[in-house]
């Protein structure tokens, strides 16, 4: 460290250097200007202290523009530095936090009332010409090359097509994915529960170009979605089952919800109902022969809480927290009860049942089998310790793939089951939560970490 300027509540949130000297603005403390010339005797040289909460800053032929919050945006005169004066402002309707300049007009990024573009030629009579609303708060805003990115306070990036400035339009909206959830595949096209976006629809025509055709906002934290004959069934939490109509996927809609009494985790659906697992309040099965119209038909409440359910022909298996498998007659879902039940060492999360096997996702304890031929006298036969905690599981040709949180995908070998063992190890971003195989892809999905599709041959 060369020099270090002292100043009382010098913490500044933006700065640009400019011939030889430093402009830095923060929050309610103005504009500070330092003669960096040389480095080793720095020194504040002015300040000017404009109303409002500063946020950002540009400097461009002798002026310095800046955004100050509620207050809107400044132009300081700093040609010479040592007189630096504010001679204009702009009071955008907005919240101002974030300011770049191109070609004779600065661009403001001002929260919920998007993109400002202030004419700044002369600067002492800067005024707006114009508006581009975008559909989320926007934070940053840089400029090049005729266009201006936004960044919003979620994942996504606007594209603004700025020639002219006064006719300025939004081209591209680009989205990433980050706390994903839970996700199902339909032909090329993937569906992904996320708590920024609700439901994803991810076109993977094109695997190496996947984009997001759609996203379906639901009222709150979506954790689940199956989807069947034209509808995606979502789990949004407190707010139990909602319906989606997705034909065609680029217009779709939620057209029902379903609140549930308990948690709601998951959803699966066969024929003609839903199965959802909520929670305290164990299985809900809701009749959806009219999808816009479904109600809930029976409950059944086993011991522990219900995580997680899969069925297979007239029998639902449930991944309860602490009282691992129960096996459930759903044979006529109105009258369905409890047939087996089977403890596991862990905690079940998710489950999935193949060829007279269900594999259980049982947290610290690793991977659960248990042989459920037949489901009446069903067995636990082996627990395979996998690294971290082991949550959504899928099959795929004599292998289980298991997210395992907090570490990335653990691959099993299951030939037999009673002598399984891991064969592979992928260690991945974020929490690794749930895992769907289509082929030769595996798709997993983590909070924090968003999709990720992984080749498996």
């Amino acid at each position: 460290m060369i020099k270090e300027i002292v100043n009382a509540s010098f913490d500044f949130p933006s700065g640009q250097i400019v011939d030889g000297f430093g402009y830095f603005v923060q929050a309610g403390g103005g504009l500070k200007i330092a003669d960096l010339d040389p480095p080793e005797d720095a020194y504040i040289i002015k300040t000017v202290n404009p109303p409002g909460t500063e946020t950002d800053i540009v400097v461009n032929d002798g002026y310095a523009y800046i955004t100050a919050g509620d207050a809107g945006f400044y132009v300081v005169d700093i040609d010479p530095v040592e007189t630096s004066s504010l001679v204009n402002s702009v009071d955008t309707p907005g919240y101002a936090w974030s300011v770049d300049y191109y070609n004779n007009h600065c661009y403001v990024a001002d929260g919920a009332e998007g993109l400002q573009i202030i004419q700044v030629d002369p600067p002492e009579t800067a005024q707006i010409v114009s508006n581009v609303d975008v559909p989320k708060y926007i934070l940053i805003v840089a400029v090049a090359n005729g266009y201006a990115y936004a960044k919003t306070d979620s994942k996504t990036l606007y594209i603004i097509d700025i020639d002219p400035p006064d006719q300025a339009f939004m081209e591209k909206e680009i989205r990433h994915l980050d706390c994903a959830t839970d996700l199902a595949l339909v032909d090329d096209i993937v569906y992904v529960t996320d708590h920024d976006f609700g439901l994803a629809i991810i076109d993977f025509s094109i695997p190496d170009s996947p984009y997001i055709m759609n996203a379906i906002q639901t009222p709150a934290f979506i954790t689940g979605v199956c989807v069947e004959g034209g509808y995606a069934y979502t789990i949004d939490y407190n707010n139990g089952l909602q319906v989606i109509d997705i034909d065609p996927p680029e217009f779709a809609s939620i057209v029902h919800n379903v609140d549930t009494p308990g948690i709601a985790g998951d959803v699966e659906v066969k024929g003609s109902y839903a199965y959802v697992p909520d929670y305290y309040e164990g299985l809900q099965i809701i009749n959806i022969e009219q999808p816009e119209s479904a109600y809930i038909a029976k409950n059944v409440k086993p011991a522990g809480s219900v995580a997680h359910v899969t069925i297979i022909g007239d029998l639902a298996y449930l991944a309860c927290v602490t009282s691992g498998l129960r096996i459930v007659d759903v044979q006529i879902p109105e009258s369905a009860y409890i047939l087996k039940t089977v403890d596991t060492p862990g905690n079940a999360y998710f489950i999935v049942v193949e060829s007279g096997y269900a594999y259980i996702g049982d947290d610290e304890a690793g991977l659960a089998i248990i042989d459920v031929d037949p489901p009446e006298s069903a067995e636990l036969i082996n627990v395979v310790d996998t690294p971290g905690s082991a949550r959504g599981v899928a099959y795929s040709n004599g292998y289980v793939l298991i997210a395992q949180q907090y570490e990335g995908l653990a691959i099993v070998d299951v030939v037999p089951p009673e002598s399984a063992y891991i064969v592979e190890y992928l260690e991945l971003e974020g929490m690794p939560w749930d895992v769907t195989v289509s082929g030769d892809r595996a798709y997993v999905v983590a909070y924090k970490g968003g999709l990720r599709v992984i080749s498996l041959y």
